[in-house]
């Protein structure tokens, strides 16, 4: 089960399609889990006050895996699931993440970094879930620049 975070942007895919593709890899985006940002007035800071009301929320606690569709959400999500569940934040979430070869801040969540090919992110997200079911779960970063 997956939230999905993305800028409102006409060059990322709608929600339809996220949602249409999600379901043909056997995954699904978890009610109220698809959130859109204006990424031309971000704010790190109301993003952490969004990231914590989703976090404490049953979407929150339903998520198994968070994407983010714009490397600047991952600092603001990070350091959210820190102060709401404190160490257990990087046991609870995969974090794929959507980036241009980011510098990455320091998380201790597994992040997988993907370029604009959806169907290969979930693609790749199914195959770490049949990893973390073989009890193979990495707990450090991870970058894979596609």
């Amino acid at each position: 089960k997956l939230a999905f975070f993305a800028p409102v942007n006409d060059h990322y895919a709608s929600e339809s399609e996220i949602r249409r593709q999600a379901s043909r890899f056997g995954l699904e985006i978890v009610p109220n889990g698809f959130q859109c940002f204006h990424m031309k007035q971000w704010d790190p800071a109301q993003a952490q006050r969004i990231f914590s009301l989703f976090l404490t929320s049953d979407a929150g606690r339903a998520a198994e895996a968070v994407v983010l569709e714009d490397d600047n959400m991952l600092a603001p999500f990070a350091s959210a699931c820190r102060r709401t569940m404190g160490r257990q934040a990087a046991s609870r979430y995969v974090i794929l993440c959507r980036g241009n070869f980011p510098l990455c801040p320091k998380t201790d969540f597994p992040v997988h970094f993907h370029g604009m090919d959806l169907g290969a992110l979930l693609s790749d997200f199914v195959d770490y879930a049949c990893s973390c079911r073989k009890g193979r779960r990495r707990t450090t970063l991870q970058v894979k620049v596609v």
